[in-house]
């Protein structure tokens, strides 16, 4: 079978300088070391996720504004301030190193916080269920069964572009949509952060760069 190789014709990215308009900003992949960088260099906070960054990126390239971020501020207590129990209802939550401690002595040492149980938190509490720390760990040994389904992904957050990537790549491969591609995930993953919109398995087999 004929193998298909790549041949890149992307061209050169352009420097992150206050040149750039804002779509031009985010047609282009960038590190978040790079858009901190640039943060630091142009007065802007570099506070936050990397989508919540580029956001202040764009708006500063387009309108020049710098915008002040509002970070998220717990009034009075939070609950690993005080011993947590299993029935300590959830109101003042913090992910830090007393409640990572209550969980793994609740569930075990495997433990480890997920995207799934914070959603799932917020979810509660959005629809005013009065949550404890015991459904959370219940939430959580649930996922942890779920995983076990060999058909079950874990969802992902939107800043973790390439773990999207390789997932995305590694349900392509097993359907068999890639096996005249003859290159590595990770040769791929380069790839795709030089093309021009969204670092995406799809994005980058839609570009001009195969042959």
């Amino acid at each position: 079978m004929k193998k298909i190789k790549i041949k890149t014709q992307l061209g050169t990215r352009p420097a992150l300088t206050s040149a750039l308009t804002g779509v031009q900003f985010l047609d282009e992949y960038w590190l978040q070391s790079e858009q901190k960088e640039f943060c630091r260099d142009n007065g802007l906070s570099s506070w936050g996720n990397k989508a919540v960054v580029a956001d202040r990126i764009v708006t500063f390239l387009d309108m020049g504004e710098i915008l002040t971020p509002k970070k998220p501020k717990i009034k009075g207590l939070v609950d690993s301030d005080n011993r947590i129990q299993n029935s300590t209802l959830v109101v003042n939550y913090k992910s830090d190193s007393k409640t990572r401690e209550y969980f793994k002595k609740r569930i075990g040492s495997h433990f480890k916080f997920t995207v799934s149980m914070h959603d799932h938190r917020k979810k509660q509490l959005q629809n005013g269920v009065k949550l404890t720390y015991d459904n959370m760990a219940i939430e959580w040994e649930s996922e942890y069964e779920r995983r076990k389904n060999p058909g079950y992904q874990t969802k992902i957050s939107a800043s973790c572009e390439f773990n999207q990537f390789a997932r995305d790549y590694a349900d392509k491969r097993k359907k068999g949509g890639l096996e005249n591609i003859k290159v590595s995930m990770m040769q791929m993953w380069k790839m795709a952060k030089q093309c021009k919109g969204p670092t995406t398995l799809k994005n980058l087999l839609d570009t001009k760069a195969w042959t």
